[in-house]
């Protein structure tokens, strides 16, 4: 990844330190995407580099913890003619040799930022265990004609809760009650 600040119109394939949307419009100047303190992750998809196969990973250890939440922002920072599809995907173990798919985020052609939520059922697979890897990736070849996207993610939260202590279950199948 390039470190360096990068601007959304860069036309480089390359993993990039960009500014995030806020405060900022489509047209916004190099030097006014720099001065943003607000940064995100971002990606411009080439010929060579990322189309498909650009991914954002994000490895943690769940083990005492039931996850209930995915939060992040997708950004579309430089739309251009040609259109990603990204998913946004778990997989369990220190190499996974599968990932399960979320959800996905279609490219929407405009500019701004797309809040996406993962919750329920699907997440109960994640809760308490020691590896697990979010992926957002671009699976399938962008479509269209002309130049890629630049594409970034922004504001990812992980909301979870402790898991209760056997003893805790025990109790509640029990018929055990508090008072107090």
């Amino acid at each position: 990844m390039n470190t360096a600040l990068g601007t959304w119109a860069s036309n480089t394939g390359e993993f990039r330190n960009v500014a995030s949307t806020s405060g900022l419009a489509f047209d916004s100047s190099s030097a006014n995407q720099n001065s943003s303190a607000d940064r995100a992750l971002g990606v411009r998809q080439g010929g060579s580099f990322g189309d498909p196969g650009a991914a954002f990973t994000f490895n943690f250890n769940s083990t005492g913890y039931n996850l209930s939440a995915i939060n992040l922002s997708a950004l579309m920072l430089s739309v251009q003619g040609r259109s990603t599809v990204w998913t946004i995907d778990y997989g369990i173990g220190a190499s996974p040799a599968s990932f399960t798919a979320l959800t996905t985020y279609s490219d929407p052609g405009v500019f701004g930022s797309t809040p996406l939520s993962i919750t329920g059922a699907a997440l109960t697979s994640l809760s308490n265990q020691s590896n697990v890897w979010i992926r957002v990736t671009a699976l399938s070849a962008s479509t269209g004609s002309n130049s890629r996207d630049t594409f970034a993610i922004d504001n990812f939260s992980l909301s979870y809760s402790a898991v209760p202590e056997p003893s805790t279950y025990a109790a509640i199948l029990g018929g055990a009650r508090w008072s107090g």
